[in-house]
Formats: C-alpha cells, structure tokens, sequence
C-alpha cells in the first residue's frame, strides 16, 4: 500500500471478531477507519434474529499520511440525481408556479423516502426560482456576544426572534445573503429566520458507517453478464463501484488478491467508464474449483491439469468470462449481452510456480 492506501476486507459476523484483531497486529490499532455494516438482506431461519448483516472493515496503511495530506471522503447522496431531475421536471409541469411545484414535489418524497438518504428528503421545497431548498438553522452553535444583533423583519420593520446564542453570520455577511436572497422570514417578526439550502449546492455528505442494498441484486446480474448462473453469492460490483469511488482517486491502483468471480474489476471498469477516471486493476485468482465439480471430476477418473479439469475452474469459467464479456459486450457462445462493451484494455497474464533452485542455477 503507498502511505495514503486503504485497505478494505469484507467479512461475516463469524469471523468478524478475528480479523479484527488480526488487522490490529498488522496494520496497527491507529490505522483502523471504520467498521461499515452492509445490511443485504433478512434470514428468517434463526431462533433468535435476523441476522442478514455482513462488515466490511476499513484501515488505513498511515492514517496520519492520510490526515497530513487532507483526505477526505464524499459520498453522493442517496437519490440526489433522481430527485433534481424532478425539481425539474415539476417546476416545467407546474407552469413555474413554485407553490404548485412543491405541492407535487412533495408529493413525490412522500412515495420515495425509502430510496432517499435524510440529505435528499429534506429539501421539500421549491422557490421562485425552481430550485429545491430546506430552511436551515440560523443560529450559532455557541454563544456568540458579537453575532448578537437585530434582524429586521422586510415587512413588519421589528426584529425577528433570536436565538440566545446569537446569528451564525456576521453583520456584513448576513447583510449580503439576504441580497442574495438566501434569508426566509416568517409572516411576520414573532419567528425567527433561517438559511435557504439548495439541493443542487449540497449533493454529497460523509459517508454512512451502514448502509442497505440487496444482497440478491448481486447474483442476478452475473447470471445476465455469463447467461447462466454458476457462481454463488458474488460480490456486488455496484457497492465496490461506491465504496471504491469514496476512498481511492479516479488514477488509484485497486488490487483485488482473492477475485472469484471479478466483482472488483467489473466495478473499476464502469467507475472509470462512468467519469473519465484511469484507474487500474490488478486481479489476482487461481482456478480452483467448486467442490462439487471436483468430487464429480475424481468419479469420472480426471485430475488436476486434465482440459475438462481446468475448463471448469473459477478462472477459466467464470472470472475470465466475465471480464471478456463486460469488455466487448459478447458472451462465450457469441450472444449480445451489451452491444456497446465498455472501453477498457485487459490484460491477462498466467502465473506459476518455479523450483527455487532452478530459477537460482539460471535453467528456469
């Protein structure tokens, strides 16, 4: 790992505790980030709860190199995209009527608030200007003498209600949001004022430590990409896509040491597809097989190393195929799975074991 490198390990609750610990010995106590839960699922076959939750821990090779520099991590919001797509689509529809707009804007939250984070969800207004807002908080966080003054009400001429703690604003700034038209005041002064928050200017937060998406998701799109299911419980390339995209720059280096069915390269690859970004992928697998392929193979009287043997492996019948088929669009057996593919290169390099000694005396 460079100084600012992340590592992340996904893991279940059985082994939680271990790894944990092992982390610790290796990388160092100081250098753990996180412990994000990823709820996928529920199982309705235990006596006791539900236990559908897998972990994905987070260190830090030198979380003190990442600090010096000034890293810091930024999610999109959770429907952010959609939501400001409806903004507009409401503010045409409405006539430019932003009464009529947030009336049907507001409508929509109400039937998506499961599918929005709280940073989404709360801007359920609409000004004049077609733009969704929230009314903020206005007031210091602490008590603040000097930022303790009168706030004149446009209409009434009085001073509006103030917080104890005083205004978040200096005079002089306060003075030029409310040019902006960045301040809302009540009917009248017996209310305090607050701060216009637009959507469009607040489309990332700090990621959540735990987050929710379908497990299942995951297996039904490898079975679209290799056109039959023969892999189980992949790891779903649209949260590596995410968490990928939060810790590591768009020119990072992702090393995936354990690939199975090539989640982690799938996901590099729509990342940088998606924002111009240069990111490599280096993927590391053996062949190994399912062990119920390999107790069919050893009746049939085959062995390591046999065509049919190797043809079977999770390289040869799965990684590989995958990777093949994200890039050109086309499966093994010809078929269209995405007439685009996607516009990366792919290099595949076989790697072996050599007799120490050979190598030593120069005949390997």
């Amino acid at each position: 790992l460079a100084a600012t490198g992340v590592i992340i390990v996904a893991i279940g609750d059985d082994e939680h505790h271990r790894l944990r610990m092992l982390m610790d010995q290796e990388l160092g106590a100081q250098n753990f980030i996180a412990d994000v839960v990823w709820q996928g699922g529920r199982r309705s076959n235990t006596k006791y709860l539900s236990t559908g939750a897998d972990y994905m821990l987070i260190y830090a090779s030198d979380e003190e190199a990442m600090r010096s520099v000034g890293v810091r991590w930024v999610d999109r919001k959770r429907g952010v995209d959609e939501a400001l797509k409806v903004v507009e689509r409401v503010w045409s529809e409405s006539g430019q009527d932003h009464l009529e707009a947030t009336r049907r804007f507001r409508t929509w939250l109400r039937g998506q608030k499961s599918q929005l984070s709280d940073g989404v969800a709360r801007y359920n207004s609409i000004d004049e200007s077609g733009r969704a807002y929230f009314a903020g908080d206005l007031r210091n966080p602490g008590v603040r003498p000097n930022l303790q003054y009168d706030l004149i009400h446009p209409a009434t001429g009085v001073a509006v209600r103030r917080h104890p703690n005083g205004w978040a604003y200096s005079r002089d700034t306060m003075d030029r949001l409310i040019e902006e038209g960045r301040i809302l005041f009540g009917a009248d002064h017996s209310t305090t004022a607050y701060y216009k928050r637009f959507l469009d200017e607040q489309t990332s937060e700090t990621p959540s430590s735990v987050f929710e998406q379908d497990r299942r998701a995951a297996t039904a799109h490898l079975k679209s990409v290799l056109g039959d299911s023969r892999f189980p419980n992949p790891k779903d390339h649209t949260v590596l896509m995410r968490w990928i995209g939060i810790v590591a720059g768009r020119d990072a280096t992702v090393l995936d040491f354990f690939a199975g069915s090539g989640s982690t390269v799938e996901a590099v690859m729509r990342l940088n597809d998606q924002d111009g970004g240069t990111r490599q992928c280096i993927a590391v697998t053996n062949n190994e097989l399912a062990a119920a392929d390999t107790r069919r193979l050893v009746r049939e009287g085959l062995s390591d190393g046999d065509p049919e043997w190797e043809s079977l492996g999770v390289y040869e019948h799965v990684t590989r195929p995958r990777i093949e088929t994200v890039t050109t669009g086309r499966r093994q057996d010809g078929s269209i799975f995405d007439t685009d593919g996607l516009a990366q290169n792919v290099e595949f390099v076989q790697l072996t074991y050599l007799d120490p000694l050979a190598v030593e005396l120069d005949a390997a």
